[in-house]
């Protein structure tokens, strides 16, 4: 979609520019989901610029914060055990446990 057929500071610009923050705001969020780890932080950094991004911004990746995708918990341990070489804590964790919850057991042990 061009601007270039609306005039700045008019009412089509305007809408038209909130459409366009919305699409590339939702494109950030599947984004991010789709890679999760760091990605989700930015996102969730992003969603608490409100003094600096449009609004469409923050409110698309403000469901980072409240509903982030979770990690399972055999991929939190695949983590553990491949990157961080903290296979002996591992034995400690709980099968009940989300891949979210995991990291306050390693900190608790």
């Amino acid at each position: 979609m061009t601007m270039r057929r609306f005039s700045e500071g008019g009412e089509q610009y305007a809408e038209a520019m909130k459409s366009a923050h919305k699409r590339s705001a939702e494109k950030l969020l599947a984004l991010a989901c789709a890679n999760g780890g760091v990605f989700i932080k930015v996102g969730q950094h992003l969603a608490a610029l409100g003094y600096l991004l449009p609004e469409e911004y923050v409110k698309t990746l403000s469901v980072l914060h409240s509903r982030a995708p979770e990690s399972s918990l055999s991929d939190a341990k695949k983590v553990f055990e491949e990157d961080l070489h903290l296979k002996v804590l591992l034995q400690s964790f709980f099968s009940s446990q989300s891949g979210v919850n995991c990291f306050q057991v390693v900190v608790d042990a």
